[in-house]
């Protein structure tokens, strides 16, 4: 019961504090699963959205290195970015 709490799906908001276009992601944590944990980008230019998919990314695969994902070159700048994990066991991040 208590890994069935901590397994729900996870968001992550982020203000940049002004408009920017980030060229990558970089994540560090860990999954417990295989491959690391199913990550989608999203922004908008409020905190209520609407939101916009950017990516979908593999990450948190561990402690020692970040997993950098390079982002679209024509990503259109936006103050808010939000992190979505879906539920995939306890992730740490």
């Amino acid at each position: 019961e208590r890994m069935e709490r901590m397994s729900h799906d996870k968001w992550l908001v982020l203000d940049l504090g002004r408009a920017a276009a980030p060229r990558a992601l970089s994540l560090l944590g860990t999954a417990s699963t295989v491959g690391g944990a199913r990550v989608t980008l999203q922004r908008a230019a409020s905190p209520r959205g609407p939101w916009r998919t950017v990516a979908h990314v593999r990450g948190l695969r561990g402690l020692r290195a970040p997993t950098r994902q390079p982002l679209p070159a024509d990503l259109s700048p936006s103050r808010y970015f939000r992190l979505y994990m879906r539920r995939e066991g306890h992730a740490s991040f």
